[in-house]
């Protein structure tokens, strides 16, 4: 069956070039396979809620998903010569995660008003070698959600033992649009935040068959880097 494709802007072509030439490299050096891509909104903007293992997790997803996606990176990255021009012409977004960046935040919500994708970590650090159903998130998602009313696409990066290796098998599983009114309400504050946060992540978790080993794992007071600033 031909598959659908998302109704395209005008979009970054300097993005959609470097995912022409380097995206089949990528997905072979990572032997990367893909299920869910049905489940992409079509039209619109939309929110992608990634658990973050590792550095190469932004740059699977440029080479994995057929949507042109904008992230938060921390903004030492964009002070790096030559790395910082490449990832600030991918239209990455920089973030201080030592401080509450609502710049950033606010940021994020008008691309997904602006009918961008954008991905969001709520782990906010790699978390390398640990089952992310453990780990602890940030509620930044929930708000970015709530202000844009788009809806939020969980994806997750699995992989054995949870660590990037040259050729080891990388899943990324695309599951179902969730969306913050389902799940909250008319609620705000930080309270629908955290619930509906809890829920993103959860459903992100659980595409990968990931359940908490023992107590839910223990949340984070909002601050910038919750808005899913990567370390990639």
């Amino acid at each position: 069956m031909k598959k659908k494709q998302r109704k395209k802007r005008s979009g970054n072509g300097f993005y959609r070039a470097i995912a022409a030439i380097f995206g089949g490299l990528v997905r072979f050096v990572f032997r990367v396979r893909t299920t869910g891509l049905e489940n992409l909104p079509q039209e619109g903007g939309f929110i992608l809620c990634a658990n973050h293992i590792g550095y190469p997790d932004a740059v699977l997803l440029v080479a994995a998903l057929p949507c042109e996606i904008r992230f938060l990176g921390k903004k030492e990255i964009f002070k790096v010569p030559l790395l910082g021009s490449f990832v600030r012409a991918m239209g990455a977004v920089p973030v201080d995660r030592n401080a509450a960046d609502v710049g950033a935040i606010k940021k994020m919500i008008a691309l997904a008003k602006a009918e961008h994708a954008i991905t969001v970590f709520p782990q906010g650090h790699r978390r390398h070698g640990q089952n992310p159903a453990d780990t602890e998130i940030k509620h930044g998602i929930g708000m970015i959600a709530a202000a844009s009313g788009v809806p939020v696409v969980p994806v997750c990066i699995k992989m054995k033992r949870e660590r990037y290796a040259l050729f080891r098998r990388v899943n990324i599983i695309v599951g179902t649009p969730m969306t913050y009114r389902e799940i909250c309400g008319e609620e705000r504050g930080r309270s629908g935040y955290e619930k509906a946060s809890q829920a993103f992540f959860g459903a992100t978790c659980l595409l990968g068959g990931y359940t908490p080993s023992a107590l839910p794992p223990a949340t984070s007071v909002p601050e910038s880097s919750e808005a899913g600033g990567n370390e990639a």
